[in-house]
């Protein structure tokens, strides 16, 4: 009964490969036959079959709640803690962050007795919930991020702290809808790559479903958009699958460091955090596929990803006409974004640096965005070399004239960031370092 499909993109009908030309190798893979044949790279293959035994799943969520109420308020000699733990803080990055945010829609940041499980939270570069709390669930599992990624049931509305009516099901929902009611919502600073408006759908977030306008955050919010990053600072993906170098040019760690001092300071009513900075539309940086352009160094994507969603009543679970629509940062005429936190990298650049990358050719689905990769193009150190290149954007050279006077712009925007709160004064110089280290002027820097 189990049947195996192959499509070469997400929105392709799939085609059905007949049972004799594949079999089951063991419990856990499959392989095609006759022995030897190869999957086709690039193909997005879907094996459909009837499981069984589904473990218990999703108390983790109950887990993680009772072992900080352990270590909170728990007033026995077997708690290391005892009579420490004055607030609660919880970090999550890309999954354990969509947890994080689930955790707290399900209702889990509230003890057993109705005290406060954690009183601050971050969830970085996590735009959707995740898959647990469902029969046979892989919380490990990506969600339905681009190519290759299909039918999970993670990707689902509500995915703001904003209260909105959800335009598939009608229903009002929002990721605080039961803290609020249970009076132990945690004030939250939420940090996002550039790679979650492409592949997460984060601009829902802060819009309404349909993207036409955008949507007030509650006063316990903040959300931080650090432009041009990509999900992380090393590649996700083997050399050659995704087109150009991976984008490690912008460095997110010195606003996440700032940004888990400030949530400290938050929750003890030392200092309130800056205020949110990230795409938006009323402004024109967060905008539609129509309205975004790159320059001709780059090829810009079919757009991002969809945010399908999927009738999981069929088997398997089939897309749903309605969908929501994810917009994007808009970006300037070398490529780089305008809006958000604008890290000095990024402010003052020497490349183009996004959160967004394709698919090359040699790997199949040419042109698919690429995981979870984001890329960088250097500028041409002088007007010669980008001439001989015909690169259109101005060289480092004709932007800056020297190292010198670059590195003091850098500086400069560093000690902006430092003055407003989204970086830390120690790392000013950090940043200096290593954008002398990275610049490319045609010269040494002697």
């Amino acid at each position: 009964k189990a049947q195996l499909t192959v499509r070469d993109r997400n929105d392709d009908t799939p085609s059905v490969i007949q049972p004799a030309a594949w079999e089951f190798a063991d419990s856990g893979s499959i392989r095609l036959l006759p022995l030897g044949t190869a999957f086709r790279p690039g193909a997005i293959y879907q094996l459909t079959y009837i499981a069984k035994d589904p473990p218990v799943a999703g108390i983790g969520l109950a887990a993680t709640r009772d072992l900080i109420a352990f270590l909170r308020y728990d007033t026995s000699d077997q708690n290391p803690l005892k009579g420490m733990a004055k607030v609660a803080l919880a970090h999550g990055t890309s999954q354990s962050g969509r947890y994080l945010r689930d955790m707290l829609y399900r209702g889990f940041n509230e003890t057993e007795s109705g005290k406060v499980v954690f009183d601050g939270m971050n969830p970085h570069i996590a735009s959707a919930r995740i898959f647990l709390n469902h029969r046979f669930a892989q919380p490990n599992r990506l969600y339905s991020a681009g190519f290759g990624f299909v039918g999970y049931p993670d990707a689902s509305f509500p995915f703001s702290y904003a209260r909105m009516r959800d335009t598939i099901s009608g229903r009002m929902d929002s990721i605080l809808d039961t803290c609020t009611k249970r009076k132990n919502c945690p004030k939250i600073i939420q940090t996002v790559s550039s790679t979650e408006y492409w592949q997460g759908g984060h601009s829902l977030n802060t819009t309404d479903l349909l993207g036409t306008k955008d949507v007030a955050l509650p006063g316990n919010v903040r959300i931080y958009h650090l432009a041009g990053t990509e999900h992380v600072i090393t590649p996700t993906m083997p050399k050659g699958v995704c087109t150009g170098a991976p984008n490690t040019a912008v460095d997110a760690r010195p606003a996440l460091r700032a940004a888990l001092l400030a949530l400290d300071r938050w929750v003890k009513s030392v200092a309130k955090p800056p205020a949110s900075r990230y795409p938006t539309i009323a402004d024109k940086t967060l905008v539609t596929m129509n309205e975004f352009k790159v320059p001709p160094v780059m090829v810009a994507p079919r757009g991002p990803n969809p945010m399908t969603q999927f009738d999981y009543r069929n088997v398997p679970p089939t897309p749903l006409a309605k969908r929501y629509i994810a917009l994007v940062p808009a970006v300037d005429a070398d490529g780089n974004e305008v809006g958000g936190v604008r890290l000095p990298e990024q402010a003052v650049p020497a490349q183009t640096s996004t959160g967004w990358a394709l698919r090359s050719q040699l790997e199949g689905g040419q042109g698919e965005l690429c995981y979870l990769d984001g890329q960088a193009i250097p500028f041409a150190p002088s007007q010669a070399a980008r001439e001989k290149a015909k690169d259109p954007r101005p060289s480092m050279q004709e932007r800056y004239g020297d190292r010198p006077a670059y590195l003091i712009k850098v500086r400069e925007s560093a000690q902006a960031l430092a003055k407003e709160g989204y970086i830390l004064e120690e790392d000013i110089d950090r940043i200096v370092a290593r954008a002398d280290k990275n610049a490319n002027f045609g010269v040494s820097s002697q």
